[in-house]
Parts: C-alpha cells; sequence; structure tokens
C-alpha cells in the first residue's frame, strides 16, 4: 500500500516536520504540568532505547513515543510495524514468554 493511494494517508516530509516531535513534546510536557506533573525527562533512556518523555506519577513510570510520521521513501505499513516493535521493546517480554520453571 502506498501513501499516495489514499489522502488521509500523507507521508511527513523534512520541511513539514522540522521541529514537529518537539512541538509535541512541548504540547504534552505544558499539558502534564499542569495537572501537577512535574517528574519529566526528556530524551530519557529506557532499557537501552531512547524515548522522547519519561514521566512519573504516583511512582509509577511512563515512557512515551512521538511519532512523526513516515519518511516518504518509507512504507508505511512497514513504519507501522517497526513503531510497534519499538515499543514492544520497552514492555518487555509478555509474561508467557519467560522462561519455564525448574520442575519440583
Amino acid at each position: 500500500m502506498s501513501g499516495d493511494s489514499d489522502p488521509e494517508l500523507v507521508p511527513h516530509t523534512p520541511e513539514a516536520s522540522s521541529g514537529f516531535p518537539e512541538e509535541l513534546a512541548d504540547r504534552l510536557q505544558e499539558y502534564l504540568a499542569n495537572r501537577g506533573v512535574t517528574d519529566l525527562e526528556r530524551a530519557a533512556m529506557v532499557g537501552g532505547q531512547v524515548v522522547d518523555l519519561l514521566f512519573t506519577v504516583d511512582g509509577e513510570n511512563t515512557a512515551v513515543l512521538i511519532d512523526a510520521g513516515w519518511p516518504p521513501e518509507r512504507d508505511p505499513a512497514r513504519h507501522l510495524r517497526l513503531t510497534h516493535a519499538r515499543a514492544d521493546v520497552l514492555l518487555g517480554p509478555p509474561p508467557e514468554a519467560a522462561a519455564p520453571s525448574p520442575p519440583s
């Protein structure tokens, strides 16, 4: 599927997206600050991966990845798969993927 075939699917261009992720991070940081969230870090490392924002509320960390869209030369479906894979790395393996317990 190509981004040209659907007017709703428009890839970002360097000109159009210049500063876009930073603007979204600024807006989210302002939104969170207005709700009392002050423990926030930008470009934080989580599990060896850089996340756009990391904030803590009630002792719970939340990592935020900002997706500015896919580059014109990349298939949008591939971009989505890579974005999901990046998020999965942050979450870690599902509980059922844990090593089985040794027999007793």
